[in-house]
């Protein structure tokens, strides 16, 4: 199921960049996520209605309090009244947020490297979207048993935990779930994942095998 993410943020050329780091980074680490922001440019009705609908099409919202700009706090007001989850980012000392907002969390751009700031929006963005390899585990399993199935091999799938724990460490060496138009990359990843650590020989030439006459039009 596809996620729609909206960032709220000021209109700064500057902050172009990081938006797009933002996209790229939460695109890549949870498949199916759609991240987007509003038009650069002064609300008028029409915008404004578009900017609602983003909003309330969202599952989960990113507002960039930094500099107390009246859009930003105008559209994250609407993203309160519709009862969608937020995470807030900021440049700022988190003392010169207003007090209503003051005691939510903030991830820090300005005081974390890059890295330290896109792994902490991740971790919270988790609590919302999920982890996107526990999403996964349904569809590895599947796959697996029709993989176990058409070799006729006695295997043992790992649990839920143990392949998102594979799967994790896979991804802090910047390996990401493949995306499901390279279904035969993606087929490969999560049986993997599943299997042992060092699995037989024999099983993985019979994956290898399968994985080419499962999908013959790949490459």
């Amino acid at each position: 199921m596809a996620n729609n993410c909206f960032v709220i943020m000021p209109f700064k050329a500057e902050l172009g960049f990081l938006f797009r780091a933002i996209k790229a980074h939460i695109e890549g680490k949870f498949p199916g996520v759609s991240v987007m922001r509003g038009d650069d440019s002064i609300l008028t009705g029409p915008l404004l209605d578009k900017i609602v609908d983003y909003i309330r099409q969202s599952d989960v919202i990113i507002a960039d309090c930094s500099a107390r700009n009246p859009n930003v706090f105008y559209e994250l007001g609407m993203a309160h009244a519709l009862a969608k989850p937020v995470v807030l980012i900021t440049s700022d000392e988190v003392e010169q947020a207003p007090t209503d907002i003051r005691a939510f969390e903030f991830v820090s751009y300005s005081k974390l490297d890059p890295t330290q700031f896109l792994g902490r929006l991740e971790g919270a963005l988790q609590g919302v979207l999920g982890n996107p390899f526990a999403q996964a585990y349904p569809e590895a399993i599947a796959i697996f048993e029709e993989f176990r199935a058409a070799t006729d091999q006695a295997l043992v799938a790992a649990s839920k935990e143990q392949f998102v724990a594979a799967a994790n460490a896979l991804r802090a060496a910047g390996h990401n779930l493949p995306p499901p138009e390279l279904a035969r990359v993606r087929a490969e990843f999560l049986i993997r994942r599943l299997l042992s650590a060092e699995p037989a020989i024999p099983t993985l030439i019979s994956l290898k095998e399968w994985l080419e006459q499962r999908y013959p039009a790949a490459g």
